[in-house]
């Protein structure tokens, strides 16, 4: 059994497209900017689709004796770079990586150490500072008894010698009165 299917109506010619029968699109430069926008940025979005069009696009603007050239020049660098990475080279690299590392290592224990040990100087400084303090105030506080005391022997030795020269100018007063009177009174009985 064939099925016989139904007749779509045609009411495009079918000719072929040649060069003189092709549709006409003007594409002005304005249209071309904009298309190669697009393209750039649909590079991201679509994975190995968006690369070939960025790598047609950049066939298309460069050359292919640019890309060549580049991709030479790129070749030429990363096949001296592979010769020279030898176990000397990475001998190397990993030495200089070593020191940076333990030049950080040793750095951040330098100033925890640093850190560390003002810190405990600053403590010292304030235990000592303090210890000075309360002995400074020990012996200002003895020294002013001592000056209190001190005063008050010196005002006893103050009232003694007022006293000493009280008794003394009676003493002196007695002695010229008993000298009048045994002058006046002794004196002329002999």
């Amino acid at each position: 059994m064939c099925k016989v299917l139904p007749q779509i109506p045609r009411s495009v010619p079918m000719t072929p497209l040649t060069p003189s029968n092709e549709p006409q699109f003007p594409v002005t430069q304005d249209d071309w900017s904009i298309i190669s926008r697009f393209a750039v940025a649909s590079i991201g979005s679509q994975g190995t689709m968006g690369l070939a069009l960025a790598l047609g696009l950049l066939f298309k603007t460069v050359g292919w004796r640019f890309i060549v050239l580049t991709g030479g020049v790129y070749g030429c660098l990363y096949a001296y770079e592979r010769l020279t990475w030898t176990n000397k080279a990475k001998e190397r690299v990993f030495k200089k990586q070593y020191v940076d590392h333990a030049t950080r290592k040793l750095r951040l224990i330098v100033d925890l150490t640093s850190h560390n040990c003002s810190h405990q100087v600053q403590q010292e400084l304030s235990g000592t500072f303090a210890r000075l303090c309360r002995l400074v105030d020990e012996s200002t506080s003895e020294m002013q008894r001592d000056v209190r005391s001190l005063e008050r022997e010196v005002q006893q030795l103050e009232d003694t010698t007022a006293m000493a020269k009280k008794l003394r100018n009676k003493a002196h007063y007695l002695s010229n009165e008993l000298d009048i009177f045994q002058q006046t009174y002794l004196s002329s009985d002999e």
